[in-house]
């Protein structure tokens, strides 16, 4: 429906509307006795009008499939031989700010005008989000900061919440993890903490060995005492290198079969210089 059709509607609405509301007036007493309220049918035609009137204010006409960018910003300049950007999608599932931050930075580097953010932006939006700018009102985005308001004030409730030094307890080494796998994991763990008690996180650190897959690293550790993370990291490293170390020389090293007969080797005494005799 065009907005040509859309205003006589509305004219049409509108004669009906005044009629109703004229014939009202004729029964003033009657409609205060009934709390002041129009009749169902006569109130379900003001919305209708009002909805069309908020329909021609917003300049949309809703058709499906017409592009939520205005007349304005798609009469802009288009820019030409510019570098479409390979970037990450976005699908709801990740940090919307994260997202939208980094496709700022590049978009500042190529000095992308508007109408190129715009549609260089949309192209990122997969899944979920992708429907969801397929359902932005025609002709409702006129800057890119309005994209950058709608889209963060639809997917700002997907941000991660910040996570505390606290939860650092929670990143144990596991039964049969090694050593290795677990100082990984408690580092992308304090990656994700944007301020970090490097006490606490140390703590943290010690607690969540296990002594019985990593006994010499953690009597290492009672006998330095590290007072930093870094420290503890180095350790750990010194560590996990003996072990792969060690562990290469037993291989190399052929192991005895069962059936094979060992034979104690025979031991010699410590030479001893003779003593010569003394002459009477």
């Amino acid at each position: 429906m065009k907005i040509r059709d859309l205003k006589k509607e509305l004219e049409a609405k509108q004669a009906e509307y005044e009629k109703a509301r004229a014939r009202l007036e004729s029964r003033r007493t009657e409609a205060r006795n009934d709390t002041g309220s129009v009749n169902p049918s006569n109130a379900d035609m003001h919305n209708t009008l009002m909805a069309l009137k908020k329909r021609l204010e917003d300049g949309t006409s809703g058709e499906v499939g017409e592009s939520p960018f205005t007349k304005r910003l798609e009469d802009e300049t288009k820019q030409r031989h510019i570098k479409h950007l390979n970037l990450n999608s976005f699908d709801r599932m990740g940090d919307p700010e994260e997202h939208l931050s980094y496709f700022n930075q590049l978009a500042l580097h190529y000095e992308y005008r508007d109408l190129t953010k715009c549609r260089f932006f949309a192209a990122t939006l997969r899944g979920s989000a992708q429907r969801w700018f397929s359902r932005v009102p025609a002709r409702s985005i006129d800057t890119w900061v309005n994209f950058k308001i709608a889209f963060l004030n639809k997917f700002r409730a997907n941000q991660p919440q910040e996570v505390h030094t606290s939860y650092l307890q929670t990143i144990g080494q596991r039964e049969g993890e090694s050593l290795q796998s677990y100082i990984d994991r408690f580092k992308e763990a304090v990656n994700k903490i944007i301020c970090v008690n490097k006490i606490e996180a140390l703590v943290h650190l010690k607690r969540g060995l296990d002594p019985y897959e990593c006994e010499k690293y953690v009597v290492k550790l009672m006998e330095v005492q590290p007072t930093t993370l870094a420290k503890a990291y180095d350790l750990a490293s010194q560590a996990v290198t003996e072990a792969e170390s060690l562990a290469v020389l037993k291989r190399a090293r052929t192991p005895p079969s069962s059936n094979q007969k060992h034979y104690p080797r025979e031991r010699h005494a410590p030479y001893q210089k003779p003593v010569e005799q003394i002459q009477v």
